[in-house]
């Protein structure tokens, strides 16, 4: 009966044995190696990469959306400064807008009375002694014509240079 047991339990440990050696051997195929990347060890190995490109993607989007807060408060910063601005202005454009009318006839109206004074001032002795002791003193220039550079610029009493600033486009000026 002992031999029974024995040879029993021989064939017993050598099935295990077996058994352990199958499992063992399919064990390692499932799990595969790191190095080509196959099996468990290999998807482990990848997801544990994909891990940490995530986690410096998720960091970078946090970055991304702190600097885009900070933008959103400055321009919503600058609007509301703006906004108040156009408000605090506003009465005075809407007064401009609103009387323009009346400025234009205001403006019509002074125009006629500083040209009505230049005429008035024009036909006094003093203005007509200035003017003719001034085309005495042109005389030179402005015999053969009064249309000339020369004379204008003697008229005006002024440099050729102060005078052609004063009149672009006038022949002769530069």
């Amino acid at each position: 009966m002992l031999k029974f047991i024995l040879g029993e339990t021989t064939k017993e440990h050598e099935e295990a044995d077996k058994t352990e050696k199958t499992a063992l051997s399919d064990f390692e195929t499932e799990m595969g190696s790191v190095e080509d990347m196959s099996g468990l060890k290999g998807a482990e190995k990848q997801m544990q990469e994909d891990l940490v490109k995530l986690k410096a993607d998720l960091a970078q989007a946090r970055k991304d959306l702190l600097e885009k807060k900070a933008d959103h408060k400055d321009t919503t910063a600058a609007k509301e400064a703006i906004e108040k601005y156009i408000a605090e202005i506003k009465p005075g454009c809407d007064f401009i807008k609103d009387n323009k009318d009346d400025r234009d006839a205001n403006r019509a109206t002074e125009k006629a009375a500083l040209e009505k004074a230049e005429g008035l001032l024009k036909d006094t002795p003093a203005y007509k002694k200035a003017v003719a002791k001034q085309e005495d003193k042109c005389a030179g220039d402005c015999k053969l014509d009064t249309t000339s550079l020369k004379c204008k610029v003697c008229m005006s009493g002024d440099s050729k240079e102060k005078y052609c600033g004063k009149h672009p486009g006038t022949p002769g000026c530069v």
